[in-house]
């Protein structure tokens, strides 16, 4: 409606959140008791950490950064509520808060969720406790029967996930080694300066118990000492010493803070709850070398699920919050030589973020695919080519820059490899187990793979293959007897190479028929496709390059149809005779409407309940007790 480009629609959510952001980063510091210059330094902390950068500047992160200050607003009507603060209204707010969280980006939610037991323990007394169990309970409740529709709707697309072998190799990731650690995970992504910080504030909470304050120094030397074994034991049994030191150093670490709950007062409660929640995501954000308890089957399933990123973005909160509570006390100070030296750290972190900036747009995105996560325009000759191209069949990318993704969108040919592999149904791409087909970061032998896509071409209806950078020997690999070059792209530095199917890639077969036929396939929606066969056939079995889904209907002249899966997990349909009309669409195969009854039903009753004392206060007073 506003004529903006996708793109750069989608440019502006970025660059809108990265200024929202760090305003409930403010809000969820003074929820948690930080004075305001306290809170003004965590957001400033916050917008220049490089991981905080790189996620809502450069990579593809979209749904975390749009949830990002919804869960800062749930965080801190959650804390306000369990502490007593305005419970009915936190109560309700949190709620609500969830479950646009939920609809918003489930993992954020589940990784929000991990915070739920953390803000139990840390912010309640023993005396509270029970309600406040009660009342988490009902949040988390009333939270999922609002967003019901959606979810289980989602969880009936999870089963395509159970049945795909793709997981995320970041919950692998040697993280835990003390080189890549305190390089590339502390110093790039997360900032050195920020963090040691956020470890001075955590120390300065042990101030009130000196016998408490040796565990935390302890558990981190443990921590350093148990990364450098891990690290330079290559595969001899030293790693199991190496990982036993790390599980130690941050279960001594996090019984220190919460051993001292007794001892202080009420006001220390929300640094100790930012403190648990700074150790536990660091824990997390250090992949599965570091929590071996996680490759337990039931956890491994679940575990698998996971993007070690996210906890990288989510750590990057309490870090913010713990190093603007010290940056405070540091600027408050007098002394010039504390002053100079706060200033020398300010602009370390500044220099810092630039630096994550430039990293990002001049790197390779890895060693196979020979482009930066720098924002470029899809080249104007490869829309113009595809748009003149009227064939059906759909793009295979091999080295392609990340804007192939967006091509679909601009000339209407779709692509084989989406996004997202979790979304892979059809048997021949559920075979590779990697996270793009475009780049095969993972695999061994690309080219066998993509030689071995390529021969399935009639199947996977491949009509064209661009090749990204590609020298004659790749390209003399990649085609054969059916593809050839037929098109070369110069932009930049760059160039593509574009091979045309010499032989038509039907949309359409008919099983036991070897005659010619007339048909007409149409598909003006994603969930809508039309088919026309016009030929005089009997007993037709046909299959639509399309991927089967369970929420498939057909309608043959109108009369409902039998949808099934083809062996190579495409639709299949049966039709008596022709020349007849076929209508397939797509419908969640969940009856969600008794639970839409049941959201809308519970959504109206927390209105009510919001609502009433606003007007019973302006009809008849203050309310009773």
């Amino acid at each position: 409606m506003t004529g903006i480009d996708g793109v750069l629609a989608y440019k502006i959510v970025d660059a809108a959140f990265y200024v929202v952001t760090p305003i409930t980063i403010y809000i969820l510091s003074r929820g948690l008791d930080l004075k305001p210059v306290e809170a003004a330094w965590a957001s400033l902390i916050f917008t220049l950490t490089p991981t905080v950068i790189g996620n809502f500047l450069f990579y593809d992160r979209f749904p975390n950064i749009v949830a990002l200050p919804i869960a800062c607003l749930f965080v801190t009507s959650l804390s306000k509520m369990l502490r007593g603060r305005s419970a009915a209204t936190n109560f309700i707010a949190s709620i609500l808060l969830l479950s646009i969280l939920i609809l918003t980006h489930h993992l954020s939610a589940f990784i929000v969720l991990i915070l739920v037991p953390l803000a139990y323990f840390s912010l309640t007394n023993s005396k509270d406790r029970l309600k406040a169990a009660i009342m988490l309970v009902a949040v988390i409740g009333g939270a999922l029967t609002l967003s019901s529709p959606w979810l289980l709707r989602f969880l009936e697309a999870s089963g395509h996930i159970m049945r795909n072998p793709f997981y995320n190799r970041t919950v692998d990731f040697p993280f835990v080694r003390l080189t890549y650690a305190i390089v590339d995970y502390l110093t790039i992504e997360q900032g050195i300066f920020h963090f040691c910080l956020a470890i001075l504030s955590i120390y300065q909470l042990f101030s009130k118990n000196r016998g408490s304050r040796i565990f935390y120094p302890i558990g981190i030397m443990m921590l350093l000492t148990g990364m450098g074994v891990f690290e330079f034991a290559g595969d001899s049994w030293l790693r199991i010493l190496g990982q036993g030191l790390i599980v130690a150093s941050f279960l001594s670490m996090i019984w220190s803070v919460l051993s001292i709950k007794g001892i202080v007062e009420n006001e220390f409660y929300p640094t100790m709850f930012l403190s648990s929640w700074f150790l536990v995501f660091l824990w997390l954000s250090l992949g599965n070398y570091a929590m071996p308890m996680v490759n337990l089957p039931v956890i491994n399933t679940v575990w698998r699920s996971l993007d070690v990123h996210r906890f990288w973005l989510y750590l990057a909160i309490p870090a913010s919050l713990l190093a603007g509570k010290v940056a405070a006390n540091a600027t408050r100070n007098i002394r010039r030589i504390y002053s100079i030296g706060f200033i020398v750290i300010l602009t370390v972190m500044i220099i810092s973020a630039s630096m994550k900036g430039i990293y990002a747009i001049t790197q390779d995105v890895n060693p196979h695919l020979p482009y930066t996560t720098e924002n470029s325009e899809i080249p104007q000759q490869v829309i113009d080519y595809f748009k003149l191209e009227n064939d059906y069949g759909r793009i295979l990318p091999i080295r392609c820059p990340m804007w192939i993704y967006l091509l679909p969108r601009y000339v209407g040919k779709p692509i084989i490899d989406g996004w997202y592999p979790q979304e892979k149904l059809i048997s021949d791409l559920l075979k590779i187990n990697d996270y793009r087909i475009n780049d095969l970061e993972t695999s061994e032998n690309r080219t066998r793979i993509w030689k071995w896509l390529i021969e399935r071409n009639q199947n996977l209806a491949i009509r064209w293959i661009i090749v990204g950078n590609a020298n004659s020997t790749l390209i003399n690999t990649l085609a054969n007897s059916t593809f050839k070059v037929d098109n070369y792209v110069i932009y930049g530095k760059n160039n593509l190479t574009i091979l045309k199917n010499s032989i038509p890639n039907p949309l359409i077969e008919l099983h036991n028929k070897t005659i010619d036929f007339d048909i007409n396939y149409c598909r003006p929606a994603p969930d809508t496709i039309f088919i026309e066969i016009k030929t005089s056939l009997q007993n037709v079995n046909l299959t639509v390059r399309e991927a089967y889904d369970a929420g498939w209907r057909v309608e043959v002249n109108n009369v409902a149809g039998v949808v099934q899966q083809s062996p190579e997990g495409m639709i299949s349909i049966h039709v008596v005779s022709t020349p007849s009309q076929i209508i397939l669409n797509h419908y969640s195969s969940t009856n969600t409407l008794s639970v839409c009854y049941i959201s809308g039903a519970s959504t109206i009753i927390l209105s009510i309940v919001t609502f009433w004392p606003i007007v019973y206060k302006r009809k008849f007073g203050e309310p009773n007790n």
